[in-house]
């Protein structure tokens, strides 16, 4: 389906996006799935990866999961994270929190020439990201005018409080 849309296109450039493809590193056979269903539809994949500082992803991360019912408690989390590299939910595990390990799993599919990697700063005014991302991806990156960005980040992150009151934990 992707190779199809992809075929139909007429466009310089596809984006296809998701925080999950992270979750493929561990598996190259689906990598190579989508490179070469990306090959198929007609285009060269580049892989843009925004890496926030690991600190920050790790509590990010943390803190996103226990929003949607991860209850493991924040000691055992980081234990994991120390201790493997990712973190266990259920039987799943986690995005890796080593970037080398993330970036070498899609440079052995992809290539190291098609791997574009760069800072993510949550505090960064919006626009910055998708003006960073368009100049990477779009041949000749057209202006923003008349595009508005939402005052407020759609998916910001909860206030950790807002975790522990979730975990039954008083914050005091």
């Amino acid at each position: 389906a992707l190779s199809s849309e992809l075929a139909q296109s007429d466009a310089a450039a596809a984006c296809i996006s998701s925080e999950d493809f992270s979750l493929l590193s561990r598996s190259p056979q689906a990598l190579i799935a989508i490179r070469d269903a990306i090959h198929r539809g007609g285009f060269t994949p580049k892989i843009v990866m925004f890496l926030r500082p690991q600190v920050a992803y790790c509590v990010r991360v943390y803190a996103e999961n226990v929003r949607h019912g991860f209850r493991t408690s924040l000691a055992d989390y980081l234990n994991d994270v120390v201790r493997t590299g990712a973190y266990v939910w259920a039987t799943n595990t986690g995005m890796p929190f080593d970037y080398t390990v993330l970036l070498d799993s899609f440079a052995a599919v992809f290539g190291t020439d098609a791997i574009i990697a760069r800072t993510y700063r949550v505090d960064a005014p919006n626009e910055s990201l998708l003006r960073t991302f368009a100049g990477l991806l779009l041949p000749e990156p057209g202006t923003f005018d008349g595009f508005e960005l939402p005052p407020t980040r759609l998916n910001a992150s909860p206030a950790f409080a807002n975790v522990l009151r979730a975990l039954s934990i008083d914050e005091d």
